[in-house]
């Protein structure tokens, strides 16, 4: 299929992962994507961690969600919500109240999670003490200094603790399909809790196409394969045909 060219950059609104920040996502946000649909990387800060130190914790993941969704309707560029791992089910939630706004977002890519209505089996926020912190560095992402530094770990195992417990205790329990955006399902080959298996059953969420790919490397794929993860959603989002309106011509 030939690739549409386009001009009008689109908005990648970027959600992390349990205990992540908007941090996460800068080294994507540095990357130059050569490809035919021009994508601005906007990580997204959750509440309770850097620069939002002092906001509340989210107590359910459609906190997150919510303020989401209000950020896309404040961009006049086309929005594709990008998600990993916890941040994959607040962007689809995110993407469901745009859909029902009237103003579906142009994509939602899936990053490192199993589809929202299957429940998560694992509950790492209920393990004690180091041995939470154990788990998540089986997982890949966890930086070696915090699991030997007993002051960092506590500074740190309220805001990892409470968003483990919201993610782990989200299941989408409505009909389906509720989208009828194309959604991007990208998963790493070594990930141990979301298989390219298990991300083939994000078909179900949407009445629109549905496209995967599986990149080298665990859990946190994401950084390292992040120049090709980006080229591929341009390329994908240029083959699924024309954009739909932005938020800002239903204001």
């Amino acid at each position: 299929m030939t690739a549409l060219r386009q001009t009008t950059p689109v908005s990648l609104l970027c959600c992390a992962h349990s205990g992540g920040s908007a941090s996460f996502y800068r080294p994507l946000a540095a990357i130059d994507v050569a490809g035919p649909v021009p994508l601005l990387v906007n990580p997204l800060q959750y509440p309770g961690r850097e620069d939002r130190i002092d906001d509340p914790l989210p107590r359910q993941l459609t906190d997150l969600a919510d303020e989401v969704a209000t950020t896309a309707l404040r961009h006049r560029e086309p929005v594709v919500l990008f998600g990993h791992s916890m941040g994959a089910a607040v962007a689809f939630e995110a993407a469901i109240a745009l859909t029902a706004a009237g103003v579906a977002p142009r994509a939602l890519v899936v990053s490192g999670r199993t589809p929202p209505m299957y429940p998560i089996r694992s509950r790492m926020h209920a393990e004690p003490g180091v041995r939470m912190w154990q788990r998540l560095s089986a997982l890949g992402g966890l930086h070696p200094e915090i699991l030997h530094n007993d002051d960092l770990r506590e500074l740190l195992d309220p805001i990892v603790r409470e968003d483990l417990r919201v993610s782990e205790t989200y299941c989408y329990r409505g009909r389906l399909p509720v989208l009828d955006c194309p959604v991007l399902a990208a998963s790493g080959r070594d990930d141990p809790v979301a298989s390219g298996t298990a991300m083939q059953d994000w078909n179900h969420v949407t009445s629109g196409p549905v496209r995967r790919r599986v990149f080298d490397g665990d859990h946190f794929y994401v950084k390292p394969a992040g120049e090709q993860l980006l080229a591929w959603i341009s390329d994908e989002l240029s083959t699924l045909g024309a954009e739909p309106s932005t938020a800002a011509d239903h204001a």
